[in-house]
């Protein structure tokens, strides 16, 4: 999942924080249920969103067994990302997806293969100020894996894992083999042993009507280089599993479609816009998504589905919802904290997602098993 902060125009809207109320334009907000949750991160100029909202999911998961509020670190997820990434791609010979996107599957597998340590542990080199940038990083990546393609192409061996090593040793730092945590010391994987993060525990969660409901398949989406399964439901069963996690203190990753005209990182709301604004400037269109509480449109999964097969909506940015709330005339909202957000703006990396907006805008679902309805398990064959 590919998302890079962007620097937007200031628009005149106003948000007022009183209590568990909020106003955004002319929404105004009252909280339904809210998690806890750990504080906010920015991604920077980087892809790599699908590691800061899995990593806060899994952070809230722990919140909620009781073990604590844990800073866990984001870029160790990401560096073995990478390594792994480029082992696919050079055995492949070119032929798969190196960029620097991902999935939420991808963050519970590579904790099971190489564990996880503390943000104070293992940190991107060069980021004093907090700003992560991964420019040239990938651009060396890249040039790095296609030259021992086409060497390997003409005979040429190269010893290509440890070369990547070093490079991402270059850019990250050595990763630590063994380390000191309140007093007990770890390796990482025996650190994520000891937290009991377990890939086996989460499911996958999606709704799309050409592979049967509640069978297993491998997204069709360019991130899902890993080809991580996903459970299939009707979309009903998907927006009723979102609620009844929330409902019984689970938070939940989203994966989901971003680049729509109703989306806006500036004031921190999502919606599902009748009006056309999709020509408009993002200044202007958010002047106009302030202005009003908007119609929205109906969201059959027909139309879902064909937006989804031609392009109109693809796997673009993951989120970690954390919460509901209601506008002033009963309509549900999603709380949504977004690490593409700068911390600055009206809501400080959180966004407000519409019922609609999470209808069509759905990718897919991350949640623990318990949070699934035991008839929709039982459906899943969970």
């Amino acid at each position: 999942m590919k998302k890079i902060l962007l620097l937007c125009s200031v628009c005149f809207v106003w948000i007022v924080y009183a209590q568990a109320q909020v106003s955004i334009g002319q929404y105004k907000f009252t909280e339904d249920l809210k998690h806890p949750y750990t504080p906010f991160k920015m991604q920077g100029a980087t892809g790599t969103c699908w590691s800061f909202a899995t990593v806060s999911f899994w952070e809230s998961e722990l919140i909620r067994q009781g073990k604590g509020s844990l800073d866990l670190a984001e870029m160790y997820v990401v560096r073995h990302a990478y390594k792994e990434k480029a082992a696919n791609y050079i055995l492949r010979q070119g032929a798969a997806r190196f960029t620097q996107g991902g999935l939420a599957y991808d963050v519970a597998r590579l904790i099971d293969l190489y564990g996880v340590v503390p943000q104070s542990l293992y940190d991107q080199k060069g980021t004093a100020d907090g700003k992560y940038d991964h420019t040239e990083l990938y651009n060396t990546l890249k040039v790095y894996v296609d030259t021992v393609i086409a060497q390997q192409k003409k005979g040429v061996h190269v010893a290509w894992r440890s070369g990547v090593d070093s490079l991402l040793d270059r850019f990250f730092g050595e990763v630590p083999q063994e380390f000191s945590y309140q007093n007990e010391t770890y390796t990482p994987k025996t650190f994520a042993d000891h937290l009991g993060l377990r890939a086996k525990d989460y499911v996958t969660l999606a709704s799309f009507s050409h592979h049967p409901y509640y069978s297993s398949f491998v997204l069709e989406v360019p991130d899902n280089w890993f080809n991580g399964i996903h459970r299939n439901l009707p979309m009903d069963e998907l927006i009723q599993v979102l609620d009844y996690a929330l409902d019984h203190g689970f938070t939940v990753a989203w994966d989901a479609a971003t680049h729509g005209s109703g989306f806006s990182n500036t004031l921190g709301l999502a919606v599902v816009l009748e009006k056309e604004v999709g020509k408009m400037q993002q200044a202007e269109k958010d002047d106009f998504l302030a202005s009003a509480i908007h119609r929205e449109k109906q969201i059959p999964p027909a139309l879902r589905q064909s937006l989804f097969e031609s392009y109109s909506i693809t796997d673009d940015h993951l989120m970690h919802i954390t919460g509901r709330v209601k506008d002033q005339h009963g309509k549900t909202f999603y709380y949504t904290k977004n690490s593409s957000g700068d911390g600055i703006r009206p809501t400080k990396g959180y966004l407000y997602a519409s019922l609609p907006y999470i209808r069509l805008n759905t990718i897919s679902f991350m949640v623990h098993k318990d949070a699934i309805p035991a008839q929709i398990r039982a459906k899943l064959d969970l």
